[in-house]
Order: C-alpha cells, then structure tokens, then sequence
C-alpha cells in the first residue's frame, strides 16, 4: 500500500508551489527551471489531482488536490493560512491521511477553522507512521 494524502473539497482548491519552478522554450526545446535555489526543508506543493479515483474510496468531494511536502511549523502555518483563504468562498474542506487501497473505516475528527492550530496539522501530517486513514474536517462556522 502506498501513503496518500491529499486535500478535498466541494469547491474548486488553488494550487500552490513554493519549489518555483518555471517552463522555459528555447529553440524547439522545453525545459524547467527553478527561479530561485530550493530549500528541501520548506518545499511544498498542493496540486490538483488529475484523477480524483484514488482518493473516492474515502471521500466524496468533487475536488481533490494532494500535497508533496515535509512537515515543519512553517509549512504547518502556511497550510493553515491556506485553508482559510480557501473557506472564504466554501464552508468546509477535508485533510486526509491514507493508506491507498486500505478502505476501512477512517477516524475523524471535526475543528473549526477559528480553532484550527499547528498541533491539529502536526497531529494528522506531522507524524512519522500512522496506523489508521484518518480525516479533520475544518469547517466554516455559521455567523
């Protein structure tokens, strides 16, 4: 089985890329270059998932984008400032770890986006080894 997580929602979700990394055409030739040096420990990436079927075995939201990233309290804050922009024009978006193919039942765990916190992005995508698929539902408030 492989490790999968990813983020989903009823909306569309932006895509990020700190790595900056650039198409270039010259002559009949394409290729990419980064536009500034990268720093493997703040690298991040959140793309939209080109076929969403992986992730429907454990969510039935429309739009699905996985993250390429490792875990530190700055790409934590930068996740969490993300989510918010993104709850500005839907009212809930899913956080999944998995483990592809493993479809049993997934513990979840609901938190406001008011509420939201390093510690509940370091408790789902912050851990070494997880034993279980796993959802936090950050969701919009009614005001």
């Amino acid at each position: 089985m492989s490790y999968y997580i990813f983020f989903a929602s009823d909306t569309p979700i932006k895509e990020y890329d700190n790595l900056r990394v650039k198409k270039v055409d010259s002559s009949n030739i394409s290729y990419l270059i980064m536009s500034s040096p990268m720093d493997e420990e703040y690298a991040m990436r959140i793309i939209k998932e080109d076929d969403i079927s992986l992730a429907r075995p454990y969510s039935k939201k429309k739009y699905v984008n996985f993250i390429e990233w490792k875990f530190n309290e700055k790409n934590a804050q930068i996740i969490i400032e993300f989510i918010k922009e993104h709850l500005e024009k839907s009212h809930s978006i899913e956080l999944w770890n998995t483990w592809m193919g493993d479809v049993s039942e997934a513990k979840k765990l609901r938190v406001s986006v008011n509420e939201l916190s390093i510690e509940h992005i370091s408790s789902l995508w912050g851990k070494r080894f997880f034993e279980y698929n796993e959802c936090l539902l950050i969701y919009k408030p009614y005001e």
